[in-house]
């Protein structure tokens, strides 16, 4: 049903989960667990949950993926995490945080960190093959400027290596 205080705006009910379209992302920069907990309580209306760096110091990143999995929400480390493990040339770290608390669904992001596209999209490849990938084309950078015509033509690059979505990110 419709939140009570939308049912003004004649809005049409919402399809039911997993949902290919109106996606709706909750992103957890390290809010306290109860906090979470609180906020997931909009389960119905939420589909994903962007972990971010900020949560992984919390040390109870499996009971947030767990509480994720139980409410029927898929959880993912930010685009910035994989980001952040690549810097650092630990890809295979990255994997194994993601396997020890059975995250299967990859953000795969060079807003922060300069990949090349095809090396990115190697990263796609691989990942798609154990899950789930979401990608994000953009730079967190507002003087990193793409042209609409490179947007095109990375998010569909990006689509045939594997990504089930690619988000636009622009400040």
């Amino acid at each position: 049903t419709i939140l009570e205080g939308f049912s003004y705006f004649d809005l049409p009910e919402r399809n039911a989960k997993p949902r290919q379209s109106g996606i709706n992302v909750l992103v957890d920069r390290g809010i306290p667990l109860k906090t979470l907990e609180n906020a997931l309580s909009y389960h119905k209306h939420i589909d994903v949950l962007e972990i971010g760096p900020e949560a992984l110091i919390s040390n109870d990143l499996q009971k947030r993926v767990s509480l994720c999995k139980k409410l029927n929400i898929t959880p993912f480390l930010s685009g910035i995490v994989f980001e952040a493990f690549l810097k650092r040339d630990k890809f295979d770290g990255y994997m194994e945080l993601c396997e020890k608390n059975q995250i299967d669904t990859f953000m795969v992001s060079d807003g922060c960190v300069t990949i090349h596209p095809s090396e990115k999209c190697s990263y796609i490849e691989k990942l798609a093959r154990i899950g789930t990938v979401y990608s994000k084309v953009g730079s967190k950078d507002p003087a990193y400027i793409i042209p609409p015509y490179k947007w095109i033509e990375l998010m569909r690059s990006e689509l045939e290596c594997g990504s089930k979505y690619v988000f636009a990110e622009s400040k």
